[in-house]
């Protein structure tokens, strides 16, 4: 059996939400944070939100965007 088949896009979109809610302090006001960081933490975030059922045809092209934006947080 094919694992590919395995891969449900809920799951996606949970991972991609833990993402999200796990990076929603680099958007608050009194972070500290430089602005470039907030805006490298910007795009991040931006790159997340796209991966989705509609820029990707398989889910487990989607599964490793994820995996390699979760290697890359600024």
């Amino acid at each position: 059996m094919n694992r590919t088949h395995d891969i449900r896009w809920g799951d996606i979109e949970k991972t991609r939400t833990i993402m999200l809610n796990n990076s929603d302090w680099t958007q608050l006001a009194d972070t500290h944070l430089t602005i470039d960081c907030v805006k490298e933490w910007q795009t991040w975030r931006d790159n997340v939100r796209s991966v989705n059922n509609k820029n990707y045809d398989e889910p487990l092209d989607a599964v490793m965007k994820l995996k390699q934006l979760n290697n890359s947080i600024p």
